[in-house]
């Protein structure tokens, strides 16, 4: 950090020794340890709060983002409740009635009409009978 060689502090050390003496340089070096300890002690204290700070503020971004995702993750529920409600008639194995429209009431589930009642049974035995006809026009 202070880039301090041996050299460096052996001329200090000598130095220390000439100023102070031989009976309070021990006194000295170990209130220089106490000072150096109560630094890095402090030091370390600034840093975990400043780093427990970030963690908070990221915290409570993610919070944020989250509690935004519910709501509308809420507000999408009966929209695809009404979808798949509306789309229902056309799954596989179930009756293939054409919806006029799809309302939704209060309570968040959808109603649909049928625009006709028949089935896609009938409108594909009219469409073959059709070009039944037409084939046998043509030839």
């Amino acid at each position: 950090m202070f880039d301090v060689g041996i050299l460096e502090l052996f001329i200090v050390g000598v130095i220390a020794l000439l100023v102070l003496g031989p009976q309070r340089l021990p006194k000295a070096a170990q209130q220089a340890g106490r000072w150096i300890g109560y630094a890095k002690r402090t030091a370390s204290q600034w840093s975990d709060e400043i780093n427990r700070q970030i963690e908070n503020e990221e915290i409570t971004k993610e919070l944020k983002k989250n509690s935004a995702l519910e709501e509308l993750n809420k507000e999408l529920v009966p929209i695809n409740q009404a979808f798949s409600q509306s789309l229902s008639g056309y799954a596989l194995g179930g009756e293939n009635k054409m919806p006029a429209s799809t309302e939704i009431n209060t309570s968040g589930t959808a109603k649909s009409t049928a625009i006709n009642d028949t089935t896609s049974t009938d409108h594909l035995a009219s469409a073959s009978s059709i070009t039944e006809e037409k084939l046998s026009a043509s030839a």
